[in-house]
């Protein structure tokens, strides 16, 4: 920390000095005190020094008068203090004028003071002052060495940075997630100053520093220079910790991503050899499971389909983290699978409501496309998983094979559709074989036309009129064409044994259309 000006002032020495022009520069910060008799050398002074003299020579010199404080300005010099009585009687009105246009202090200096006194005393202070700002910096790197040595990681640096400079302080990551923070600000606290935590050009978060309860803006004090130095130390530490973090984590989430493979494709060889690895990696056999899966339903652009994933992927964690568990999440075909055990807090009845702002969340990371989540059932054994995964991709296949997007597909909430799936694929395709198949004699647009009055006629339970004014079409158009599909099917939508074949096999036809199957 510097001497500035108006704390020089303040000293003793110089109680019996006057500013008498350009106060607007008090808070100039003094380096050092030179001493000048005759003013004809001042391109040999350096910023922020604080020049004394006697002005010899000014008071005859009007071109010296004139050009004297744009000079020591454009220098970048602290103040002028001039002492009169020996060569000049008073200040000229051209000097006052320059120093209030330049922001230059300019002192008044009593007969009395002598200048080798003055330049002791505000050496003194300024040396002490480096000191102090030398064993400050000590203090500061050592702190922060050892939370680094003892592997403290974010809170601690929080903590002890919060202590130095005697503020709340809080970090967070580069997308706004709050990562660490001591003490907890008060609701009526303000951000003071928020600074990048940077590694060159990449951004990783943020350190923000608050006001205390008892500073509202009329006495809010600015940060001095130590509590800015401190900032920029703890700014260096969170860099390296979320970088350590980061890379932590990404060994893990690969090491976690081979198991949620190896589950999926059924690779251990025994129950005990799965249940074995999942305890290595904090998983614990017999708790509640879920696993989902997460589409984005139409980019712009397909070609950016895989950044787009990318950015789900980003998205997922932090919004578990902050729930207290750590998932698995993978990219796997055109999906994002997540895999992850509930806590005791997360009942299923919560379940679909964690579903529902995982999407919106993950929707404004994606600030763009729409998104589809899909969910298998929840289950306890790990050798489920498999299952869990077909369930999830045979809801988000029939979700989109009914033209679904933007939406939640719950394996357990499918109906019917959980009883034609689980028929294999086989038996599907004889089914439709034997019911809607034959309609494709009636060529693809009259097959079309047939399938879609089907549909809405079943979806109006059998009402012609309704289902006429639906379609657009007249009721004796609705009736030929139903009278067209029991020519070719053989079925009669009036009769309800027929009826129900025929809506098993409009359900099938999506199931088909989709390529899913828990084959």
């Amino acid at each position: 920390m510097i001497l500035t000006v108006r704390e020089a002032l303040a000293m003793e020495i110089l109680r019996h000095a006057r500013v008498i022009a350009g106060e607007a520069g008090l808070s100039r910060e003094i380096t050092w005190v030179s001493v000048l008799e005759v003013l004809d050398e001042i391109q040999l002074l350096q910023s922020g020094e604080l020049l004394v003299t006697t002005a010899f020579g000014l008071e005859e010199d009007p071109g010296l008068q004139e050009h004297l404080i744009p000079a020591l300005a454009a220098k970048g010099l602290a103040a002028l203090a001039i002492q009169t009585g020996f060569y000049i009687q008073d200040i000229p009105s051209v000097l006052r004028t320059q120093a209030d246009t330049c922001a230059l202090p300019l002192i008044l200096l009593p007969q009395d003071l002598a200048f080798s006194t003055l330049t002791q005393a505000i050496l003194r202070r300024i040396i002490g002052r480096q000191m102090e700002h030398l064993q400050y910096s000590e203090r500061i790197n050592q702190e922060f060495t050892q939370v680094i040595l003892e592997n403290r990681g974010l809170v601690a640096v929080a903590q002890t940075l919060s202590q130095l400079i005697k503020r709340p302080v809080r970090i967070q990551s580069d997308t706004g997630t709050i990562l660490a923070e001591h003490p907890q600000p008060c609701p009526r606290a303000v951000p003071l100053k928020t600074v990048p935590v940077a590694v060159g050009s990449n951004v990783y978060g943020y350190i923000s520093i608050f006001t205390r309860p008892h500073e509202s803006p009329p006495n809010r004090p600015a940060m001095d220079a130590m509590d800015e130095m401190a900032l920029r130390q703890a700014a260096t530490v969170t860099a390296l910790e979320i970088l350590k973090e980061q890379a932590v984590l990404e060994a893990e989430n690969r090491t976690r991503g081979d198991f949620l493979e190896d589950m999926l494709n059924g690779t251990f060889p025994s129950g005990e050899a799965l249940e074995r690895r999942a305890r290595r990696l904090g998983y614990e056999p017999g708790r509640t499971f879920a696993l989902i899966v997460l589409h984005i339903d139409s980019p712009a652009d397909e070609a950016a389909a895989p950044a787009y994933r990318e950015i789900l992927l980003a998205s997922v964690r932090p919004f578990f983290y902050h729930r207290g568990c750590r998932p698995t999440a993978k990219v796997r075909g055109e999906t994002v699978v997540v895999f992850w055990q509930l806590s005791p807090r997360e009942d299923t009845g919560r379940f679909k409501a964690i579903l529902f702002a995982l999407k919106e969340t993950a929707k404004k990371a994606l600030a763009g496309p729409t998104l589809s989540i899909a969910s298998g059932d929840l289950y306890r054994d790990l050798s489920k998983v498999p299952q869990a995964y077909r369930e999830a991709a045979s809801a988000l296949a029939v979700s989109r094979a009914l033209g679904r997007r933007d939406t939640l597909a719950l394996y357990h909430e499918l109906g019917v559709y959980r009883l034609l799936l689980s028929a294999g694929r086989e038996t599907q395709t004889e089914f439709y074989q034997e019911t809607l198949a034959p309609l494709a004699a009636a060529g693809e647009h009259g097959q079309k036309a047939l399938l879609l009055t089907l549909e809405t006629f079943l979806n109006f339970q059998g009402n012609i009129k309704q289902a006429a004014e639906q379609l657009g079409i007249h009721r004796q158009t609705l009736r030929h064409r139903l009278r067209k599909i029991e020519e070719l099917t053989g079925l009669k939508a009036s009769d309800p044994e027929d009826r129900l074949k025929l809506q098993l096999g409009l359900k099938l036809r999506h199931i088909l259309g989709s390529g899913s199957s828990e084959d």
